[in-house]
């Protein structure tokens, strides 16, 4: 399992009308907004980082293409996506469609693109998951994660090595593994609009947060995401200091861990320097998320401890128990969140501003370099293909 984790309230980065599921961009502004300007200075990112990420640019936007096809057309033998140094491979069961093929080609003209063929589908393989965890024989408790193994091979369960037990026979490989519970971790002087990255004070029950990103729905009205766990259903929520509203916890979706705070105005920025600092990046939209793809997050905590965001994060699985999430690790193997950062926003570095990648869950207990997040397109799935303000 992971920590889940916490931040002081800052404004969010409000997202736009709902963007088509194919479109690779982000959709257009909203009537009558205006982009508000990013003061950038992120001085705990390095050089190296931001070059690493950027070399990762073409890659994620030629997965991108094939990813939103596959999720706009519901295609059932596709089996995942993992970025290479150089290339992209796409796994795949089966004869692929020439629908697929042409959609391949496109994706090759932004990157190279090779496809694998895969033994079992992510659908079998998330079906197999969930009889897995129906007919777990053991205490609940013990099994921590069940887990996608890329490129289709099959599936992992996280347990204590002392607790574990028979499996059913679910029809695709199964692997144990190490791994423990999610730990989760429960900016100051923010204002309207809120932005991503800030401290969230819960006023009905104590304890702070970090905002996500500002979001918004088809109709316009605009949220703070952020992570479930912080609080319940009507909880109040204000900025760090506690002397300034933000809106009451609305909508929420409790296995995947991530709420909706409706509130007045979003912001299209995150936080990204000091825990005292007004510095911040611009939201340019969002992507889908991929295996050996690098984040960063920008936690309230994470800036007290570090004065900015963490980066050098990279994805190694994405989980298929009840909670849907992705684990990634901290490739420096220091502390990849903080008690406070739950609900902070995960990014990519992008044209000059980010990418919105999800929201902070928290981290394994005793791997606390692990670092357990959301992504944003299962909150687009979730809470009506929300988009962050851009």
């Amino acid at each position: 399992m992971s920590k889940r984790l916490r931040r002081k309230p800052v404004a969010l980065a409000a997202l736009l009308a709902a963007a088509a599921v194919a479109s690779l961009g982000a959709g257009p502004a909203l009537a009558g907004e205006r982009r508000e300007a990013a003061v950038v200075n992120d001085a705990s990112v390095s050089v190296s980082e931001m070059d690493a990420m950027e070399r990762q640019r073409p890659l994620v936007a030629a997965a991108n293409i094939v990813e939103r096809y596959v999720e706009a057309q519901g295609l059932t033998q596709y089996a995942g996506i993992v970025l290479r140094d150089a290339h992209v491979d796409v796994y795949w069961k089966g004869v692929v469609p020439a629908a697929v093929r042409a959609v391949l080609r496109q994706a090759a003209e932004t990157a190279p693109v090779q496809v694998h063929r895969a033994a079992y589908s992510n659908a079998e393989l998330r079906a197999a998951a969930r009889k897995l965890e129906a007919g777990w024989q053991g205490d609940r408790a013990d099994l921590y994660a069940i887990k996608l193994i890329p490129g289709g091979a099959g599936l992992e369960i996280a347990t204590p090595a002392n607790r574990r037990t028979s499996i059913p026979d679910v029809g695709v490989p199964v692997t144990y593994v190490a791994g423990g519970p999610v730990e989760k971790l429960s900016r100051k002087d923010d204002n309207v609009p809120w932005a991503g990255g800030a401290q969230i004070y819960n006023g009905s029950r104590g304890g702070s947060c970090s905002s996500g990103f500002g979001v918004v729905n088809s109709s316009g009205s605009q949220y703070i995401l952020t992570a479930e766990h912080c609080g319940e259903h009507n909880d109040s929520y204000y900025n760090g200091t506690g002397r300034r509203f933000i809106g009451y916890l609305a909508v929420r979706h409790v296995d995947h861990d991530i709420a909706l705070i409706p509130t007045s105005r979003v912001s299209n920025t995150i936080y990204s320097g000091g825990v005292n600092s007004n510095d911040r990046r611009r939201v340019v939209g969002w992507d889908n998320v991929f295996i050996n793809q690098l984040v960063c997050h920008s936690g309230w905590p994470m800036a007290r401890e570090r004065g900015g965001p963490l980066c050098n994060i990279k994805v190694e699985r994405f989980r298929q128990d009840a909670g849907e999430e992705i684990e990634a690790r901290q490739m420096g193997g220091i502390t990849a969140a903080y008690s406070g950062d739950s609900g902070g926003p995960v990014y990519s570095l992008c044209c000059g501003g980010v990418n919105a990648l999800g929201v902070v869950t928290g981290t394994v207990r005793g791997a606390d370099h692990i670092l357990i997040f959301q992504d944003f397109i299962t909150a687009r799935r979730d809470f009506g293909n929300i988009v962050p303000k851009t």
